[in-house]
């Protein structure tokens, strides 16, 4: 039992250590000026591509909530 513990342990404790080692590494280096602005142009075009999509996505799903209430109330009348 203690040897299950002591590995358990261990292994926490490497999983702790590397990923403070990692967050340091990356907190220390800067990416470079060309990847920061793709992704800029990335999340913009990514806003504009939300911007376009909501009309479609509240249309359609107004149509298939028609079309249940319509299913739903013709199949009561009948």
């Amino acid at each position: 039992m203690k040897n299950i513990l002591k590995s358990k342990l261990s292994k926490a404790g490497l999983l702790v250590t590397s990923t403070l080692a990692s967050a340091s590494a990356f907190a220390t280096t800067s990416l470079p000026s060309g990847i920061t602005e793709a992704f800029a142009k990335f999340t913009t075009q990514i806003g504009e591509l939300e911007t376009l999509a909501w009309p479609i996505l509240i249309s359609v799903t107004s149509a298939f909530v028609i079309i249940k209430l319509f299913k739903r109330f013709v199949s009561k009348a009948t």
